[in-house]
């Protein structure tokens, strides 16, 4: 199924494919099964949706990233056979690897969010002023 993620401002006029390269799916598909492992992690279907979301992210990485791409599927192994006490650090590790790969593409969305960091200081600072 191909995607639009790219947001509303139609800078990618060509819709996106499930196995182009692009740190934009990479990070939704990751973050998605990131969030649900941390939260629902303990039905078949949840787990099914989570191994699903890394498989995505794989189709979005291995030829430009493949090392990453090995590791999040090893992880999407480890999910498949629940062998979750085998892991440590994996998910934030490739956390951290996917949000650089995603900033690197995408430096204005970086910016945009020490603006909003420094907004929402400022108003927390007039909150407590008052």
């Amino acid at each position: 199924m191909a995607c639009s993620c790219h947001g509303p401002d139609r800078r990618h006029t060509e819709v996106t494919g499930p196995m182009d390269q692009c740190p934009v799916c990479a990070k939704k598909h990751f973050d998605d099964a990131y969030g649900c492992y941390h939260e629902f992690m303990y039905t078949d279907a949840n787990r099914d949706h989570i191994h699903r979301q890394l498989r995505a992210c794989v189709n979005h990485t291995f030829r430009q990233w493949p090392d990453l791409a090995k590791k999040i599927r090893d992880l999407a192994q480890t999910i498949l056979f629940a062998n979750d006490a085998d892991l440590n650090t994996e998910w934030d590790d490739l956390q951290r690897s996917i949000n650089d790969i995603y900033y690197t593409n995408n430096p204005e969305v970086r910016q945009r969010l020490k603006t909003l960091a420094a907004a929402g200081t400022s108003e927390r600072n007039l909150d407590n002023e008052n």
